[in-house]
């Protein structure tokens, strides 16, 4: 079982539930630590047993988030995450964002940063799947009125929660080309966030036996080196812009290093997709980087 706050669920399940709830509960826990060699289907059917858990009844309020911030991490690795390593299609991952909307509701009475995390990262996630203005307009405006609570959210006691997550929503947000016409694009604000998230101490997560730092999670050095590169494009800045892939260069190297020696850790699944991530953005500024017109190279290609 997993260490912490599934271990009391897992107890909850025993003493209220009896053993079939419990059973499901540490089959699911099993298969999310395996869940770097499930595919598209069987994340779903990893999801639904946790919805399961929480659709039996009987948590406390603690239980309840933990369970359904278990739903909406699942829901953002298959939807977001593995198209990045393997082949699913763009319904597919706006179903499995969806999805990971109606988890957050299932926790929206605790107004808790478990919530609010969830929230604004499912929001951009399927805002970044559409490709019509209707489309991206609609979370565009979901994420404005969705922001500032988050953000205040993030001064709690529980804003720390997956290593600076809020704040990393906003720098992946706000260091987006795409989100420019919708007035959420602010390459200085983007950076900020990042350095955030990154600043993030190290905190008990439910979820895994280690306890996870900003420094921790590569998807913050994707968004300090992606914010590097929108303000070095902002301030035409080409220094700025390298240094922000040469960032990018030395973690997808570090990734290597670890993957080599067989030590990613238990985030390898997300750790892998964002270095992909971090490869394709690299590869845009290689492309531009000796142009003459650099900049409006590097908008095209940041804004396909």
């Amino acid at each position: 079982m997993i260490k912490k706050a599934c271990a009391l669920v897992s107890l909850a399940a025993s003493l209220s539930m009896g053993t079939s709830f419990a059973g499901d509960l540490e089959k699911a826990d099993a298969e999310f630590k395996n869940r770097g060699n499930l595919d598209f289907s069987q994340l779903t059917a990893t999801r639904n047993l946790y919805k399961k858990v929480y659709d039996a009844g009987g948590l406390s309020t603690q239980d309840r988030i933990n369970v359904a911030t278990q739903i909406g991490r699942l829901d953002i690795y298959r939807g977001g995450l593995l198209p990045e390593l393997s082949s699913v299609s763009v319904a597919d991952q706006k179903k499995a964002i969806d999805e990971c909307l109606e988890a957050a509701d299932l926790i929206a009475d605790t107004d808790s940063a478990q919530f609010h995390y969830l929230r604004t990262s499912c929001i951009a996630f399927r805002g970044k799947l559409e490709t019509s203005i209707l489309g991206r307009t609609k979370y565009g405006l979901m994420m404005s009125k969705a922001q500032g609570p988050a953000l205040a959210a993030a001064g709690s006691q529980d804003g720390n929660f997956e290593a600076g997550g809020i704040f990393r929503v906003m720098s992946a947000l706000r260091g987006n080309r795409k989100a420019k016409p919708l007035g959420l694009y602010d390459a200085a604000e983007a950076l900020d966030y990042a350095e955030k998230a990154l600043a993030t101490p190290t905190v008990e997560d439910a979820f895994f036996e280690t306890d996870f730092s900003g420094a921790d999670y590569y998807e913050n050095f994707y968004y300090q080196g992606q914010s590097q590169i929108a303000l070095g494009i902002e301030n035409e800045d080409l220094n700025l812009v390298t240094e922000g892939r040469d960032l990018l260069k030395s973690k997808v190297r570090r990734i290597d290093l670890l993957k080599g020696r067989n030590k990613l850790g238990e985030r390898a699944p997300e750790t892998l997709a964002y270095q992909a991530l971090m490869k394709k953005l690299q590869a845009k500024v290689d492309a531009c980087e000796s142009e003459s017109n650099w900049k409006s190279c590097l908008i095209e290609k940041l804004s396909d």
